[in-house]
């Protein structure tokens, strides 16, 4: 497992330079903001159920058992056992992240929110059954499933304000900022 969690902190490195990159910044912007690795990489609980009484349990949770998976800054999902949808920013409309088995999600978080101003923006999701992969009826078993995720974080005493760079931002920030784990608490506390 430490063999995975080491090739999910490499290619987390290349995605925060490539992010870099993308803002016009310097390929190494955020690599030291992660240098403590207080990454996480979690095996998601889902469980068997009637797949009727499924649908009303994932639209109430929202997730995996006991999980919310909006808060982290990055979040690449190696098994999708269901369908995950984001919300679009205007009203309250999700559509689907559409992926193959093959495919990594690469979700910002608040973090990512607050240090560029709302240029990215996190994105509230929730996790449907998944359309058509167990029948199209209404009836029948869903298996348990044990996907795994892995959450890229930035150190705890990371200062997640807007960054000097970000003097493009749309909606700039007073301040320092908060230390990024009081960003990631209170991203956990305004969940519905």
């Amino acid at each position: 497992m430490e063999e995975v969690f080491d090739t999910c902190h490499w290619v987390l490195s290349h995605v925060l330079q490539a992010i870099a990159l993308g803002l016009n910044l310097p390929a190494q912007q955020f690599l030291p903001l992660h240098d403590a690795r207080h990454h996480e990489m979690r095996l998601l609980h889902y469980p068997a159920t009637v797949r009727s009484q499924a649908e009303q349990w994932y639209f109430s949770y929202r997730g995996p058992h006991r999980l919310r998976l909006r808060h982290v800054p990055t979040n690449f999902r190696i098994t999708l056992a269901a369908r995950l949808q984001a919300r679009r920013p205007e009203g309250n409309e999700y559509f689907d992240l559409n992926s193959s088995s093959e495919d990594m999600l690469v979700i910002l978080g608040y973090c990512f929110q607050r240090w560029t101003g709302d240029l990215l923006r996190a994105a509230p999701r929730r996790v449907t059954i998944p359309s058509g992969r167990y029948g199209t009826n209404h009836e029948g078993d869903l298996p348990e499933r044990f996907p795994i995720a892995f959450f890229g974080k930035p150190d705890g005493n990371v200062r997640v304000g807007n960054m000097d760079e970000a003097r493009y931002s749309q909606n700039p920030l007073n301040g320092v900022g908060l230390p990024s784990h009081n960003v990631l608490d209170g991203a956990m506390m305004q969940r519905p």
